[in-house]
């Protein structure tokens, strides 16, 4: 069963990895000679910012579900799998704040009610 990122969640991920390439084909010494498409395209990056966060876990995984080439998972799914396990980090912390700050909301609303 295909899982799928949140939508409310896919923007940023797209941001992300916008910045992301655009970084990495500067930093490419072939930047004069390979376009950006090749090395993530604009359907590709779709797919991951579609993609559940857990199913994009390992190289392997992201090669698979891009339909590249073990050659480009090579060069290109751990950096792409670097940027995602940091995206998904922020994730996690920003759930975290809310959660606590939720979680202080109820207790005050309790503490309010109880006096």
């Amino acid at each position: 069963m295909q899982t799928y990122c949140p939508i409310v969640e896919q923007p940023n991920l797209d941001k992300c990895l916008t910045k992301w390439l655009n970084e990495a084909n500067k930093n490419n010494h072939l930047w004069g000679f390979r376009a950006t498409y090749n090395i993530l395209s604009d359907h590709n990056q779709f797919l991951l910012g579609c993609a559940s966060l857990k199913e994009l876990k390992s190289l392997a995984n992201i090669t698979r579900l891009l339909g590249e080439t073990v050659e480009w998972g090579c060069e290109w799914a751990a950096l792409i799998f670097a940027e995602i396990q940091s995206y998904d980090k922020h994730l996690s912390d920003v759930r975290d704040v809310q959660k606590k700050a939720s979680g202080k909301v109820l207790v005050a609303k309790k503490a309010k009610i109880v006096h």
